[in-house]
């Protein structure tokens, strides 16, 4: 595969992955500060298990970063910040 077609087509799944507006909420709610799921939770207005299945898929493609302590989720804050930036 050459190197702009392999661009292209992270490209795309990054677009699949942000797709959904809720988890364009949640990049935007994590752009500034680190938030536990409980503050966005409260920010967005959503249930807990909406943004639970949400950031899952988020972690999953590495979009955002979660920071634990023993069992308990501290904080998360999201990665692609500077990359929208640039598409913008």
């Amino acid at each position: 595969m050459t190197e702009g077609r392999l661009a292209a087509t992270e490209l795309a799944r990054l677009f699949g992955i942000l797709s959904n507006p809720l988890r364009v909420q949640i990049i935007e709610e994590l752009s500034d500060r680190e938030l536990t799921v409980n503050d966005l939770q409260t920010s967005l207005g959503v249930p807990h298990a909406s943004v639970s299945q949400h950031l899952g898929v988020l972690r999953v493609n590495r979009v955002v970063i979660e920071r634990r302590q023993g069992r308990h989720l501290d904080a998360l804050r999201q990665r692609i910040g500077p990359a929208l930036q640039e598409l913008g």
